[in-house]
């Protein structure tokens, strides 16, 4: 059972990754497990694809940093200080980032020259004093973290705007000083009447308290309806991302991350990142941006970011007077153009001189999309069950990925390369597993024996039942462990590797045993049984 819970960082003693204790008791609004929806989204800076994504990090994201956290290491030189990440929460060998310090306590957005948004259970009054805004905590090179400057670091000088309750939670900060050198406030782009599930969500903060991470490929779940004041997005987010702005496909900002689902998986006596499927029926809760200045201009009318002027990139309108000066109305408002440098990233300078959303051909769950730039979707078709999505189109399922052309399977010792590949192809819907790929086995045997299952490679969830029309007998999730159920003749068992959401980095391996069942099955994350 899931709930929800604030994103702030727990930190712990020094832990060994195998040997993690009974939970310990955490403070309010703290979390101490990450989520992961599909694949795992994180990426250094330095190393995303996106410029603009980079940019916007360097540029207009910062680090929440109790002031005790932050120590001077040199003249004009700072660094935040804590255990690594894997130390402290007792995550188990191999979990990524897990040597990375965990220095900060929440993350933030620059939204003017001096006015920094983030989560309102991060700061308030009370705290101001004893906070610092940080730039720059971010590797600008494998293994090399960005040197932080007195130019990098700033104080909360007043908390302009807080809120904090069942509805919403935010908190709009004024800085001692005005942003320098490169600094820039994000672009915002709210939404006051809301989002679309199906939109691109991309958080950018400071996952477990470590240096800031890109996190791209979420998108909204659920807009928030009616109130439209806090929408849920599949973003991958751990403790420490609490106050992250989240960011749609243009870069700009529309709302700031508070809470999240609670649960994580235990290995043994270590923790590993929890792995929920791509298109969950809940996700990450995002304050929208529009609440948030909606309080900060009750607070403070006569603040410049209360001047409403015309409408900006991919804003709604019906007429060019509801866009910027020398803008059009075209659905939404579009800029002028003589070439493509005067479009942002997106947007194509197209034959009438204005800057026109670009868009892309997608695969969500089984629907085929046309998504521009500003989040127009548009449903092309939506492919059956025995039909693989792509973006060009419905493609047939290859055999062994329907139950009724299962691959035979002898009932011996071996081990099997299965490649689920990409796109939807999830043939039966069932409670194992998830809506992506599935690949089917049919077991036959001459006598009563044990089957032992195990995979290795992604996270493959494993069922077996007994034909095609029957219900799951057996079902190991994505990650547990083997499956091991005692298989009788006459029976055409049909063993199950399904992918839990988006299609596996690389072939899945799957170990197959017959016979006397293993005498030491381990739980997750201790040792397995040496023949299987």
């Amino acid at each position: 059972m899931s709930r929800r819970v604030l994103l702030l960082v727990l930190t712990l003693g020094a832990l060994p990754a195998c040997e993690a204790p009974e939970q310990p008791p955490t403070a309010t609004g703290q979390r101490a497990d990450p989520v992961v929806y599909g694949a795992d989204d994180r990426t250094e800076v330095y190393a995303h694809d996106n410029r603009v994504l980079r940019d916007l990090a360097r540029r207009s994201v910062a680090a929440l940093v109790s002031a005790d956290q932050l120590v001077q290491v040199g003249p004009n030189a700072w660094q935040p200080v804590g255990p690594p990440m894997g130390l402290a929460l007792g995550l188990c060998d191999g979990e990524p980032f897990a040597d990375q310090i965990a220095g900060a306590r929440c993350s933030g957005t620059l939204i003017a020259p001096d006015v920094f948004l983030t989560a309102g259970h991060c700061i308030d009054a009370q705290s101001c004093a004893g906070q610092r805004v940080v730039f720059d905590w971010l590797y600008e090179a494998e293994g090399q973290l960005a040197s932080i400057e007195d130019a990098d670091v700033y104080r909360c000088a007043a908390v302009l705007a807080h809120r904090l309750d069942a509805r919403l939670d935010y908190a709009v900060v004024q800085l001692d000083r005005p942003v320098e050198g490169d600094r820039a406030p994000a672009e915002l782009h709210p939404s006051p009447d809301g989002l679309m599930p199906g939109q691109a969500a991309t958080l950018i903060g400071y996952p477990g308290g470590i240096p800031a991470k890109i996190a791209d490929g979420g998108f909204v779940v659920f807009r928030g309806a009616p109130a439209l004041d806090a929408f849920e997005a599949s973003v991958d987010a751990f403790g420490g991302n609490s106050g992250s702005g989240v960011f749609d496909r243009l870069g700009g900002l529309i709302g700031v991350l508070v809470a999240g689902q609670e649960d994580y998986l235990r290995r043994g006596r270590c923790l590993t990142v929890n792995r929920l499927p791509a298109e969950p029926p809940e996700a990450e809760q995002v304050v929208y941006l529009h609440r948030a200045l909606e309080g900060l201009c009750a607070a403070r009318p006569d603040h410049a970011l209360c001047d409403d002027g015309g409408g900006s990139w991919c804003d709604a309108c019906d007429a060019d007077a509801d866009c910027r000066a020398g803008w059009r109305c075209v659905g939404t408002c579009v800029a002028p153009c003589a070439g493509p440098d005067d479009c942002i990233a997106g947007h194509v300078c197209a034959d009438d001189g204005l800057c026109r959303p670009g868009a892309d051909l997608v695969c969500r769950a089984d629907a085929r999309l046309r998504v521009d730039a500003c989040e127009g979707i548009q449903t092309l078709e939506r492919c059956d069950h025995a039909a693989r999505c792509r973006p060009d189109g419905c493609l047939p399922v290859p055999p062994g990925e329907t139950c009724a052309e299962a691959t035979p399977l002898e009932p011996v010792a071996q081990r099997i390369e299965v490649d689920l590949g990409a796109g939807y192809t999830r043939t039966r819907p069932d409670a194992c597993g998830g809506p992506g790929p599935d690949a089917h086995f049919v077991i036959e045997v001459d006598a009563p024996t044990t089957l032992t299952a195990a995979a290795d490679g992604g996270a493959p969830s494993l069922s077996l039942r007994a034909g095609c029309d029957a219900e799951v007998e057996a079902c190991v999730p994505a990650a547990e462990g083997p499956l091991q159920v005692e298989l009788t003749p006459g029976v055409p068992w049909i063993l199950t590797v399904s992918d839990d959401g988006e299609p596996l980095p690389a072939p899945v391996s799957l170990l197959v045993r017959f016979g006397e069942p293993c005498a030491d099955l381990c739980q997750p994350g201790a040792r397995r049984c040496a023949d299987a």
